[in-house]
């Protein structure tokens, strides 16, 4: 529970700073996140992740497990 706080927090304060939310965020399958990994990259996502995408109105997208090339540069970091 306090994970799913920080990561809703760290997402308050990035759409802050930035000013404005995105459209999209493309996500590893975090647990904070997603409840149950399901076919391709549909996920079961968590009660608490449903409510506060649907507050900030934006739209997330899985990764297919162990597919690292789909996250970009950020696996290089």
């Amino acid at each position: 529970h306090q994970r799913q706080e920080a990561l809703f927090q760290g997402h308050a304060d990035a759409f802050d700073y930035f000013g404005g939310v995105p459209k999209t965020i493309v996500y590893d399958n975090m647990k904070t996140a997603v409840k149950k990994v399901l076919e391709g990259t549909k996920r079961e996502e968590q009660e608490a992740f449903i409510q506060f995408r649907s507050y900030y109105l934006f739209d997330a997208q899985f990764c297919a497990p162990a597919k690292g090339n789909e996250k970009g540069q950020v696996e290089k970091l």
